[in-house]
């Protein structure tokens, strides 16, 4: 109980600092830069895919097209915008979350500089905004037109925006009240935002000009056994348990990829499953290599993390081991979007999936099941499925 008091007035604390940085900030004179747009999306790797193609929209569109834009995004993926979207931008402003969150003196050089650049439009993208970083920036920018999204209706979230920081924007675009797919819910803002509908349909990055060494010359599956929160981790020995059936059972070499922060996780299951077909890439590649690599991988297997979005993104088959967090908004994929991904979540939920509508609203914030509690067979059933399709679908494509 004291901890939750602790993260409340933490909370609250960085919330006041923030402003009265913004404050301070604001005194000073600055040039409105016309024809300037700001771009804010601050959110994880995985965001950012279901996101980045809708880019291209915003650079052709009769209103933007002679504007000079800037992106404003998580430092974590850097490079993949840099790579992937840089005819879609101008310039590029990288922020660090937990520099942001945690250095006020960097928080006050960043903010500084944001209204320095004297945007005429800053336009936030999420839906799910965050008070202390996209919606601080807007703020701070002090441009003419300051666009958002009304945003989650997490009760908690709806509250604190209204009273907090709605105020900010100077239009708010409305969204859906029904759960969305995260693709879909960025087509409802980009579609409001140009006043026209855009004709895409998914998902995708072209990686045929990024150049990497592949670890083996077998075909192989690559698996994704981290995750950023640990309630999606599903544990090294169940991994383990998997990779040992595959490499027993088929000719596929696997690759386990990842941060460094996954290093923990793959020594584990390097140690347990041994062999000279497991190959350990985690925190070895940059985050453009490690998509090249998904995209030469016969299929990945992985937890709710950028590994699955990355997949259907490079059109690889995944199999996605869920807990069900934010089912609807993130998982499952829809078919009309990647009809190749396949997902295995705990009983209570697995056993209910026909009635899939009802189970979106009761997990759509949240997943209160311990994913520990599916079995390494249930996930090798699928794994095996899946394999045979692939391997039926190749010999179709054979000539």
């Amino acid at each position: 109980m004291i901890d939750l008091y602790w993260l409340k007035f933490r909370h609250i604390f960085l919330f006041v600092v923030t402003q009265i940085m913004v404050f301070v900030i604001s005194l000073s004179k600055r040039q409105i830069n016309k024809r300037s747009l700001l771009i804010i999306r601050l959110d994880s790797i995985g965001d950012y895919i279901l996101l980045r193609n809708f880019f291209k929209f915003l650079r052709e569109d009769e209103r933007y097209k002679n504007y000079k834009i800037t992106l404003c995004g998580n430092i974590v993926w850097k490079d993949l915008a840099e790579h992937f979207d840089k005819t879609a931008f101008d310039n590029f402003i990288w922020l660090d979350r937990k520099q942001f969150k945690e250095n006020f003196s960097y928080r006050y050089s960043f903010l500084k500089k944001i209204y320095k650049l004297g945007f005429e439009i800053a336009i936030e993208t999420t839906y799910s905004r965050e008070i202390l970083f996209g919606d601080s920036l807007v703020k701070v920018s002090q441009a003419k037109e300051r666009i958002g999204c009304t945003g989650s209706i997490d009760k908690t979230a709806k509250w604190k925006r209204g009273i907090l920081s709605d105020a900010f924007y100077t239009k708010l675009l409305p969204s859906t009240k029904s759960n969305l797919f995260e693709f879909y819910r960025n087509k409802e803002f980009f579609e409001q935002l140009l006043n026209k509908k855009l004709a895409i349909k998914k998902t995708s990055m072209d990686c045929s000009n990024i150049a990497v060494q592949l670890p083996t010359t077998k075909n192989f599956i690559v698996v994704f056994p981290g995750a950023q929160f640990q309630n999606r981790i599903w544990s090294a020995v169940n991994y383990a348990q998997v990779i040992g059936k595959i490499l027993l059972t088929t000719d596929y070499a696997i690759v386990l990829a990842g941060s460094h922060l996954d290093k923990k996780i793959a020594d584990t299951i390097v140690h347990a499953v041994g062999g000279s077909r497991i190959v350990d890439m985690t925190g070895k590649t940059t985050l453009l290599e490690m998509t090249k690599l998904v995209a030469g991988a016969s299929l990945v297997i992985a937890n709710e993390t950028m590994g699955v979005h990355i997949a259907a993104a490079v059109n690889v088959p995944f199999v996605c081991i869920s807990n069900g967090q934010h089912l609807g908004r993130f998982n499952p994929y829809p078919a009309e979007i990647f009809g190749d991904g396949y997902y295995i979540y705990p009983e209570q939920i697995s056993a209910q999936i026909d009635k899939l509508s009802k189970l979106i609203e009761e997990y759509r914030f949240e997943g209160i099941h311990d994913i520990n509690t599916i079995h390494p067979e249930k996930v090798m059933t699928l794994v095996e499925v899946v394999l045979a399709k692939i391997r039926q679908r190749n010999k179709c494509e054979t000539p």
